[in-house]
């Protein structure tokens, strides 16, 4: 697309696309500053509406345009027009010691930058001038990116979101003129932007929803497009706002494309950068039409990039990563959320054959009658009608839950048959959970239950399942299958050793506390407790959970032709493995069906936090990085010389070279100068 247009093309064609979009999108009015409406046009696609339908699906949409047109009544230039009397930078590029070797960026095909974050602006706490030496060092190494995440009121006055602080923006110029210097290309990013951030503490407004922040952004980005207008885009580029949340796409385009507006009323030829939606997950082909790139992300597996990082809520309790690593999500989500519902169903038949085959004392056990879901009782099943409890074939599993949202019920079933139910339910004050935890932003109660939830699954059973049947979701610390003592033998802990066990991946298998320290298979070969744990070590969100089988020694897989829901059937258990090909598949193949549309890509932040092993790192990190220059995709490491970096990231076990006043990472230096394609 020429991007050498008005405002008012940008307008209109983002009216065209919301009318053209989905007949149920949410719709804002920003010019009253109320919150979403949920209008919702006949619920049908128009091809199936009769006259009468037909009819009220026409009058909705001129209710929908009628206040569209209301919401963008003001005129950009007028609106902006203070912006006239602000400083231009200025730079002597024919007076530049040598030609660019920048290469010349579009909307349409990003270069392949490689290159860092620098966090000199990041928050008012981090806020500090820019040192030339860093881009010296930056472009020594061979590096030609870098983007600056802005905390807005890291460039503000006073708190007035139209105040911009002419001292700070003289830094930003530092750090442009240090970029054009040393043939960086350099971009402007609002990490935090008013009314939106995904940092801590929450921004009291809303971006989305309310006129006046969705303005200040206008404001804000049109006076850095007037500023740094004499800059080619080969040297700069805007990347309006980090990581938006899954938001309806159409607001979200309108957002960006107003903010658009601004900028290309200063600076017509800008290069923009949105980032995807779903915090830079999910491609927009709205955005896309309206003449910007996109930015990705490149944190997955998350507990693998996030690993014991202290601002992510429950980090500390990821198990330790590994890569390559079997594959098993920790979040079962109810119906609330059945576009990506999930449930651990397990094939233990061949684990645990013959566990109740000598079982004398079976019987049906009836159900407790339980509250309704509404109600806050603990109301809860035993084992279901019709299912054979056999205590001398028995065995228990204990599922610990991690976190509660809001209220979720948990079912296990066995073949079938419903052994347990029970209601949980997060909230304020004293409850079965260890610690309270409000999300404000969602006014919902997500406690930290930490405790286990034991059921006994009959001898004999061959499948059960664990999931969400009402509710939220839950997140998963582990699994346990206990087999029972053998009949006659004791149970004594702490008399001799422990049982033998093995570990692959997020599944343990072992004895516990036996007398004759056997147990190093299902059948045990002596006496104790022999336990399978499956520990999920997968907290992407979202993340699909395909059918498994425990083999008779203990090996976790999926089952071979099985698929999660929505997903395509496993060939031979490898849609269970994190492996570069599943983070190609996985996250990177929608990414490059945009590209292949016309959708010019990167990724904007990628990186693993520095409590995660080194050597799980660089292995994974070697994947990603092959995965980016086959597909052609240009990154910027999260960040140069802090926790994720290169300089300075203090990594326990990692044997630093001394480069000048820094500490450098040089195997992970060298890994990243190897893919240069």
């Amino acid at each position: 697309m020429n991007r050498k247009i008005n405002s008012a093309f940008v307008y209109c064609l983002i009216l065209c696309l919301f009318l053209m979009g989905t007949a149920c999108s949410d719709v804002v009015d920003v010019a009253t500053d109320v919150s979403t409406s949920d209008d919702h046009v006949a619920g049908v696609s128009r091809n199936t509406l009769n006259d009468d339908a037909e009819e009220a699906y026409n009058d909705a949409f001129d209710d929908v345009e009628e206040v569209f047109n209301d919401a963008f009544n003001d005129d950009i230039g007028d609106a902006h027009a203070t912006l006239d009397h602000m400083p231009v930078f200025s730079y002597d590029f024919a007076g530049k010691a040598t030609a660019t070797a920048l290469p010349t960026p579009t909307a349409q095909k990003l270069p392949l930058w490689r290159g860092f974050n620098l966090l000199n602006f990041f928050n008012t706490l981090r806020y500090r001038p820019f040192d030339e030496e860093i881009f010296e060092i930056i472009a020594a190494f061979g590096f030609n990116f870098v983007r600056l995440p802005i905390d807005y009121r890291c460039m503000i006055t006073g708190g007035d979101w139209f105040a911009l602080d002419e001292g700070a923006l003289e830094q930003l110029d530092r750090a442009v003129e240090f970029g054009i210097k040393h043939d960086i290309h350099i971009c402007l990013n609002l990490h935090r932007a008013p009314g939106y951030t995904v940092a801590s503490p929450p921004e009291a407004t809303d971006l989305w929803r309310q006129r006046e922040p969705a303005e200040a952004f206008e404001h804000m980005w049109g006076a850095l497009a007037r500023r740094y207008s004499g800059v080619p885009n080969e040297y700069l580029s805007f990347n309006l706002v980090n990581e938006p949340p899954d938001i309806d796409e159409t607001v979200y385009a309108r957002v960006m494309g107003r903010a658009a507006g601004a900028i290309w009323e200063h600076s017509p030829n800008r290069l923009i950068i949105a980032d995807g939606l779903s915090y830079g997950a999910k491609p927009s082909y709205m955005i896309m039409e309206l003449g910007m790139a996109q930015a990705t992300r490149g944190y997955q597996p998350f507990n693998l990039t996030h690993y014991k990082a202290e601002w992510v809520s429950g980090a500390d309790r990821y198990p330790a990563p590994a890569w390559p690593d079997i594959m098993i999500p920790m979040y079962l989500y109810g119906y609330a959320k059945s576009d990506i519902r999930t449930i651990y169903d397990i094939d233990v038949g061949s684990a645990f054959a013959g566990t109740g085959a000598e079982s004398e004392a079976g019987g049906e056990v009836g159900v407790e009658a339980g509250g309704e879901d509404g109600a806050r009782g603990e109301d809860e099943v035993g084992a279901g009608a019709g299912v054979e409890a056999g205590a001398g074939g028995a065995y228990r599993l204990d599922i610990n839950v991690g976190i509660v949202s809001d209220r979720a019920r948990l079912v296990v079933k066995a073949d079938g048959q419903t052994l347990f139910s029970k209601l949980l339910v997060s909230g304020a004050g004293e409850g079965e959970w260890k610690t309270e935890v409000y999300a404000a932003e969602w006014n919902i109660y997500q406690n930290i239950f930490d405790r286990d939830y034991s059921v006994d699954i009959p001898g004999g059973v061959g499948r059960v399942t664990v999931e969400v049947e009402a509710g939220d979701w839950i997140s998963v610390n582990y699994l346990r299958f206990s087999l029972p003592v053998s009949e006659g033998e004791g149970e004594e802990e702490g008399e001799g050793e422990s049982g033998g066990g093995v570990s692959v991946g997020g599944v343990s298998l072992g004895g516990v506390g036996s007398m004759d320290g056997g147990g190093g298979g299902i059948d045990g070969g002596g006496t104790g407790r022999v336990e399978i744990t499956i520990t999920p070590n997968n907290a992407d969100w979202g993340a699909a959970i395909p059918p498994m089988v425990i083999s008779a020694d203990g090996q976790v897989s999926a089952a071979v032709g099985a698929s999660a829901a929505g997903g395509e059937p496993s060939a031979n258990g490898a849609g269970m493995t994190q492996n570069r090909q599943w983070l190609r598949e996985t996250y990177i193949k929608p990414w490059e069906d945009l590209m292949a549309a016309g959708g010019g890509v990167m990724v904007g932040e990628w990186g693993a936090y520095n409590k995660t092993p080194n050597d799980v790192v660089l292995a994974w990190m070697e994947d990603c990085l092959a995965n980016y220059s086959e597909v052609g995709l240009g990154w910027a490491l999260w960040n140069f010389d802090d926790a994720f970096g290169i300089i300075n990231s203090n990594r326990a076990d990692v044997e630093y070279e001394v480069y000048g006043r820094y500490r450098l990472d040089r195997k992970m230096l060298e890994l990243l100068q190897g893919y240069d394609r």
